[in-house]
């Protein structure tokens, strides 16, 4: 953005939208636990932290480690032949 727009828009934008975060999390911070008692909050992030906890260990062991590293050393090495084709074609160019 700031290559589009500037640079003052942009850092009043990034900061007057943290003053609003920051002021969102305060207020709910303050009015939630008035409003959900203990219990529940503790129930519902044991419930939250196991379904991520396992639905994480289930892509894990779906993964296959060695095909995804092939993959992406193949990303890599596609990547480096562009640039030194890049980098050869500059310097033809510029001698």
């Amino acid at each position: 953005m700031a290559m589009r727009h500037p640079k003052s828009n942009v850092l009043s934008g990034a900061l007057s939208a943290l003053v609003v975060m920051m002021i969102l999390s305060t207020g709910l911070g303050i009015i939630v636990p008035n409003l959900i008692s203990r219990k529940h909050t503790n129930s519902a992030a044991t419930v939250l932290y196991a379904f991520f906890g396992l639905r994480l260990l289930y892509i894990a062991w779906r993964s296959d480690s060695k095909a995804s590293q092939k993959k992406e050393m193949e990303e890599v090495e596609e990547k480096l032949e562009t640039q030194q084709g890049k980098t050869a074609s500059i310097s033809s160019y510029i001698g």
